[in-house]
């Protein structure tokens, strides 16, 4: 149990990092704006995510808890999150907020 947490654990932090990669190179100068509803914030996530699994597909054996950890990966929800809230903001209602 003590393994599969300290797994879990790096997934998070790697996937947390990259989700932070953005805001990161915004503090740093690099990009001259935040805007994390762009492909920026959604690459970064997706990028931490796909190191995540691969770091849980080596690291641990049985399926069914390989599962389990990548599905409590917050950098999921995260994803679907932003994805949800860009399309509402692109194709719904919302155009009178900019106004």
């Amino acid at each position: 149990m003590k393994q599969y947490l300290k797994v879990w654990g790096v997934t998070v932090l790697c996937s947390f990092l990259f989700i932070m990669l953005p805001w990161g190179m915004a503090g740093l100068g690099i990009t001259s704006e935040i805007d994390v509803l762009e492909w920026q914030g959604i690459l970064a996530a997706l990028f931490g995510l796909l190191i995540s699994v691969i770091y849980v597909v080596r690291k641990v054996k049985i399926w069914k808890v390989r599962l389990v950890i990548i599905l409590l990966n917050p950098t999921i929800y995260y994803i679907i999150v932003l994805m949800y809230i860009g399309l509402t903001f692109t194709y719904g209602p919302w155009t009178a907020l900019t106004e």
